[in-house]
């Protein structure tokens, strides 16, 4: 996890909110590109889950950024 997603949390008072998309079928990875970006098949369901909301301060900051780290 970069740490500037945390910072601005901390600054600004806003929480982390991690999500997570699970396509049910094997998605489709595109090889050729640089970044092999992966797509869903078309018409398969995708599950999404949402964890959180994270709120990060001074005190628990590492261990916010711990718990998002595995949740990842």
């Amino acid at each position: 996890m970069k740490h500037g997603a945390m910072e601005m949390a901390l600054e600004t008072g806003v929480p982390i909110i991690c999500l997570q998309f699970l396509p049910k079928r094997k998605p489709f990875i595109l090889g050729f590109t640089w970044d092999k970006k992966v797509l869903p098949m078309p018409f398969t369901t995708v599950i999404v889950r949402v964890s959180g909301p994270y709120y990060v301060t001074k005190d628990n900051y590492k261990e916010v950024s711990r718990v998002v780290e595995e949740g990842m």
